[in-house]
């Protein structure tokens, strides 16, 4: 699929994904670094972010996806092989999230019996 194929929504979603993504990992850095202004400040920007779209579910895949690549990418150069076990569990997890979500709209999709 090529970026020209893309509508603006879908754009707009992945650009939102990454930024909330993002803020996430920088929120969950400043608690650890104890700023705990600047964490609750970008935790409540991926709130209102993840509060505009209806399927949220697809910033999960957005923010597993760049998690999973960035993890990866990393893996070679890592000695402990910590890097590589992250990649390898976030990737099995999209996977996961994925059948679980084809089965939840499969199920919401189906009519059901009225008596």
């Amino acid at each position: 699929m090529a970026l020209k194929d893309l509508r603006a929504r879908q754009i707009l979603l992945m650009l939102a994904g990454v930024v909330i993504t993002g803020c996430f990992i920088r929120g969950v850095m400043s608690v650890w670094e104890r700023k705990f202004g600047l964490a609750s400040l970008l935790l409540l920007v991926c709130l209102l972010l993840s509060a505009l779209f209806k399927e949220k579910i697809a910033i999960l895949y957005i923010g597993l996806t760049f998690l999973a690549v960035g993890y990866s990418t990393s893996a070679p150069f890592d000695r402990t092989g910590l890097s590589m076990v992250i990649s390898i569990v976030l990737w099995i997890s999209i996977v996961v999230l994925a059948r679980w979500d084809s089965k939840r709209r499969i199920l919401r999709s189906e009519p059901s019996e009225k008596l």
